[in-house]
């Protein structure tokens, strides 16, 4: 499955993994969900670093919508995209209270 979907995108600032998932849906992997499965993750230990993070994540989203649009992809709402502006401002201020 791996050589029919091709190599990670590494021109992507960040969500490779998205990118990874949409190519195998289009060429109709069967994917299902793993209740079970744990995830781990670290979250930015300073407010810069969480907002370069979050940056990141904004300009690969960007460049997603931009490859995947012809295809169906649609925009994040709005509402959606300034809730993520409200956590990563959360995030950033939480590490002045420290």
């Amino acid at each position: 499955m791996w050589k029919k979907i091709r190599d990670v995108d590494t021109s992507l600032t960040s969500w490779e993994d998205f990118d990874f998932t949409w190519r195998a849906d289009l060429l109709g992997v069967s994917m299902s969900m793993a209740p079970d499965a744990l995830l781990h993750f670290r979250l930015p230990m300073e407010a810069g670093s969480s907002f370069r993070k979050a940056r990141s994540y904004g300009r690969a989203h960007v460049q997603l919508f931009l490859r995947y649009q012809s295809l169906g992809q649609r925009r994040i709402a709005l509402a959606v995209e300034l809730s993520h502006v409200k956590q990563t401002l959360m995030e950033i201020f939480r590490w002045g209270d420290q």
